[in-house]
């Protein structure tokens, strides 16, 4: 068993090089948040979280949907031309329009904006701005990487702008400089900084000369079009606890809550990591029956296995972390952590079928099931937050994530893999 875990480890070098570097970039980009509010007053941590509630949901709408169809579109164009030109000019057209969209929105409404949030929209303004630009570029230039099938330095960059944020944090409190003002300058900072990497690490073989496709355009909104409102439908599932809990329960135990989804949040990436990793090679492979029978036979129970071991490590490590690193006033966060990881586990089980909807073009019937999933979370967090508080709230979203994983795996073995022809398990051990 060492042997086949060894030979295994060896094999994955790339797989397990782009999981850990993720993992880490998601860990400090966590650690962020908290080490700010070991620092600043509660109250100004309000108008941060608050701040980054607003620019995320902004970034939602306008630069997530990306991802998925860029990387898709991507590889396509490339495996039959050899370059990704097209589809890079159609990603700059709909960058920039989702830019000039944004900015409107914060002309127009920036000071109700920010009197929500709880700042002076006169006094930040150009730090704002400054800050939502980095956290476009965090979220852009690992998209560019990912279209050109160069998985190492989107995990690269993705770790690295929450490193640099976190160390300029850091020097900030050594230097005793720390204010909510140098906390938001560290966005452009990082953003700025993977920006002169990405100068020098892109390909631009593949992405010059620009070349306007209206068909490549339309393709890319198409798929972006849906996948709004699939990223809208994530933002909510995330947020939307906190909306509930707002009408039941004190501002403290709203901080204990998210503590634990803190650290939820670091198991939910896994599900993002399988997709961006994996979508690549199913692009190219999806007319292939048995390349992708040895992805969801093969490749996916060996990763299963060892997310298996994670979790368990995960459960029981969770409540003597907490314990170490916070006060008592924070120890129910434990039992809130070790709820949510079971949604962690739920997800991962059928995070390798969401790349193949995505690729086959299936990706209304995922966002489908995306909002079913927000209105199960939204309407079980409105019964059980009323009576059971944040465990309430950690219940309901196990649950919706619990659903949500039955109708993806029903799909998938019943509808899918019908339509690709997929070889059975069963089928591959006799032909063997």
């Amino acid at each position: 068993m060492f042997k086949t875990f060894k030979t295994d480890i060896i094999k994955g070098k790339k797989i397990i090089f782009f999981f850990l570097t993720k993992g880490l970039g998601n860990g400090f980009a966590v650690l962020v948040p908290l080490l700010s509010a070991k620092i600043l007053a509660p109250e100004i941590m309000g108008s941060f979280f608050l701040f980054k509630m607003l620019i995320f949901f902004m970034i939602s709408l306008l630069i997530a949907p990306l991802a998925a169809p860029f990387n898709i579109e991507s590889n396509k164009e490339y495996a039959t031309s050899g370059k990704t030109n097209k589809t890079f000019t159609s990603l700059l057209v709909y960058l920039s329009s989702s830019l000039v969209l944004a900015f409107l929105i914060f002309l127009l409404w920036g000071q109700e904006l920010m009197h929500f949030v709880g700042l002076d929209y006169v006094e930040l303004r150009a730090i704002l701005v400054l800050a939502f630009l980095g956290l476009v570029a965090y979220r852009f230039l690992p998209i560019l990487f990912l279209g050109q099938n160069n998985k190492k330095m989107n995990a690269i960059l993705e770790l690295l702008f929450p490193l640099i944020h976190f160390i300029y944090i850091g020097v900030l409190f050594l230097l005793e400089v720390v204010t909510l003002k140098t906390v938001l300058l560290g966005y452009p900072l990082a953003g700025l900084i993977i920006l002169i990497v990405s100068v020098f690490a892109v390909d631009y073989k593949k992405i010059l000369p620009l070349h306007f496709s209206k068909q490549n355009f339309t393709d890319l909104w198409k798929f972006s079009s849906w996948l709004i409102l699939a990223t809208s439908a994530s933002y909510l599932i995330n947020w939307g606890d906190n909306i509930i809990l707002k009408y039941y329960v004190s501002m403290a135990d709203i901080g204990v809550y998210n503590l634990g989804y803190q650290f939820f949040k670091m198991g939910l990436m896994f599900h993002f990591f399988v997709a961006h990793f994996y979508t690549p090679y199913l692009t190219q492979r999806i007319n292939k029956n048995q390349s992708i029978s040895n992805y969801l036979n093969e490749k996916r129970k060996k990763v299963l296995l060892y997310v298996f071991i994670i979790f368990i490590a995960a459960e029981i490590a969770v409540g003597p972390l907490i314990k170490f690193f916070f006060d008592a006033s924070y120890y129910e966060a434990i039992n809130i952590t070790r709820i949510l990881l079971l949604g962690n586990f739920f997800l991962a089980v059928v995070s390798f079928y969401l790349p193949v909807f995505y690729v086959i073009k299936k990706y209304k019937l995922a966002t489908v099931i995306l909002v079913i999933q927000l209105l199960i979370n939204i309407a079980l967090d409105i019964i059980f937050v009323k009576y059971w508080g944040v465990i309430g709230a950690a219940i309901a979203t196990t649950i919706a994530y619990l659903i949500y994983a039955i109708i993806i795996k029903a799909l998938f073995e019943y509808k899918i893999k019908k339509t690709l022809d997929i070889p059975s398990e069963k089928s591959l051990e006799i032909n063997n």
